[in-house]
């Protein structure tokens, strides 16, 4: 597993190297840890993604860690600006939401965090997701993941229309 380095606009890396759905897991799970130490596991948080090949299936993995995390878990059912579902964010008083994206060049994604209030992530906020990411790398913390299909059927993971 690539050292991953979370900076106030996301993480990006080269699919099937570094931006992997294992590595993608570990983002998804300092996040899931992050909202809880915030005490907003409850107002959960929505996941969506772009038009971008994959991206749907990264954001599915992304949802099952956040579901295995018992945090209130929306995914988008089709592709979204990161415009479009800030918003949703602010106005759903959600705890934040995570996004899969294409970078523009054809080999890279990224994914990012918007934090509650829709605004830019702090380096502050950055700062203490790393230190998260990297308790999940030296093996402190684990990834926690309820399957996609399970977290549907339980409504863990709630299909969402934007």
């Amino acid at each position: 597993m690539s050292r991953i380095t979370f900076s106030p606009e996301g993480w990006r890396g080269l699919i099937a190297q570094e931006f992997t759905f294992a590595n993608v897991a570990v983002i998804a799970q300092a996040v899931a840890l992050y909202v809880e130490t915030q005490g907003a596991r409850e107002q959960g948080i929505i996941v969506g993604y772009d038009q971008d090949c994959l991206s749907h299936l990264f954001a599915e993995r992304a949802a099952e860690v956040l579901a295995g995390n018992g945090i209130r878990t929306l995914l988008l059912d089709s592709p979204k600006r990161k415009e479009e579902v800030a918003s949703y964010v602010l106005f759903g008083h959600l705890a934040g939401a995570l996004m899969l994206l294409g970078t523009g060049e054809a080999d890279r994604y990224s994914i990012q965090y918007v934090p509650a209030g829709a605004g830019l992530l702090t380096c502050e906020q950055a700062a203490a997701i790393n230190h998260l990411i990297y308790t999940i790398e030296a093996g402190t913390e684990t990834v926690r993941v309820t399957p996609y299909t399970r977290g549907i059927r339980e409504g863990r993971i709630q299909k969402m229309m934007l």
